[in-house]
């Protein structure tokens, strides 16, 4: 259910139930038969030992002068035939649908999927931004889109790699810099953003290249899930950061 979750857009859990009921269906008809003025059973029969003189007793008595126009006389039937229950078994479908919200708190962790913590990041797609890095920001906003395409088809190693777009957005550093230090960064502060953002593609590009930086042979390092919410995660963080900082510039 996890994997068919991450295909769905609003992350809910949407499946088809197979049900099958099995049940017991009764036949048995009654005959029906109508009461006359009670009687003291007691009184009419003495010998069957009953103590409640109201309690009823169900009797035949053979008359040796009547001859009644059924020759069998029946109390129980089954429709008509000796079969008096038959069990009945029955299919159907039932599409349900799990909220993502109803899926991560309540039944994840009952499944023993276990607990997530939800957070919401804002697409950079409705930030406003200045006209010199209007291109730039259109080109990460596409990298982002793709890269949620990917995430949801499970196609890691894609993610990743449309992940290079991303770095397009802070190759003239310069102008990002203004933009952190006008909004009160320190230069250390500033420092530590581009050494994050450096490290981030560098990693990123661990699971793209065959040869590193000394023109070796690089380990093959194959892409799982969890490397690509790593790097969805930090690369929609950091668009959303320097879009919001030149749209307070603006």
């Amino acid at each position: 259910m996890e994997r068919q979750r991450e295909t769905d857009k609003k992350r809910d859990v949407q499946f088809l139930a197979e049900v099958e009921v099995t049940r017991l269906n009764p036949k048995v008809s009654l005959s029906h038969m109508s009461a006359n003025e009670p009687f003291n059973v007691r009184n009419a029969f003495p010998n069957l030992g009953v103590a409640d003189p109201k309690m009823y007793v169900v009797t035949h008595q053979l008359d040796r002068d009547y001859n009644p126009s059924f020759p069998d006389m029946w109390v129980l039937s089954g429709e008509g035939s000796k079969v008096f229950a038959e069990v009945i078994l029955q299919g159907f479908d039932v599409w349900a649908i799990v909220k993502a919200s109803d899926w991560i708190q309540d039944y994840a962790p009952t499944l023993g999927i276990g607990r997530s913590i939800w957070m919401e990041l804002p697409s950079p797609e409705h930030l406003q931004v200045s006209d010199p890095l209007k291109a730039r920001f259109a080109a990460a906003t596409k990298a982002l889109t793709d890269m949620e395409t990917d995430y949801r088809r499970g196609d890691w190693p894609d993610l990743l790699e449309d992940s290079r777009a991303i770095s397009e957005l802070f190759r003239d550093w310069d102008m990002l810099e203004k933009l952190l230090i006008a909004d009160g960064y320190s230069t250390d502060a500033v420092g530590k953003i581009q050494a994050s953002l450096a490290a981030l593609f560098d990693f990123s590009s661990k699971f793209l290249h065959k040869l590193d930086k000394d023109k070796k042979l690089a380990p093959d390092l194959r892409a799982y899930r969890e490397e690509a919410e790593l790097v969805l995660a930090l690369s929609m963080t950091f668009v959303n950061l320097f879009a919001r900082k030149a749209r307070r510039q603006a």
